[in-house]
């Protein structure tokens, strides 16, 4: 299983119906932003991305995927060292590979999430 709830549980506080909330919250979220990456990467707009990756921080800390965290955490701090020390651009191979890793990894959990929607 490629999803740790164990936070999301936390602070839905054994609350069922807030724990849901916030899975589809989770499993909504991504299904709208996973799909963006490739555009965002193909267009090289690096701003766009570093908004991109800003904004899924919050969401992917719920899925508990240490990867997706990771590799999430990762664009995102080359994307601010990018917007502190200009004009210094991303290496676009490496924001690539991570914007593979943030897809694969966003497209397992909300496979799970969906799964587990379904029991609750």
């Amino acid at each position: 299983m490629s999803v740790d709830l164990s936070y999301l549980e936390k602070m839905a506080g054994g609350d069922v119906a807030t724990k849901k909330a916030m899975l589809e919250l989770l499993h909504n979220e991504l299904s709208e932003k996973i799909p963006q990456i490739p555009r965002l990467l193909k267009s090289r707009d690096w701003d766009a991305i570093h908004r991109f990756s800003h904004h899924l921080k919050s969401t992917v800390v719920f899925s508990g995927n240490k990867t997706l965290i990771r590799a999430n955490q990762e664009l995102l701090d080359m994307m601010e060292d990018r917007k502190h020390n200009p004009p210094k651009n991303p290496d676009p191979a490496r924001a690539d590979q991570l914007a593979r890793v943030i897809s694969t990894q966003g497209q397992r959990v909300q496979r799970e999430v969906a799964q587990i929607l379904k029991k609750l």
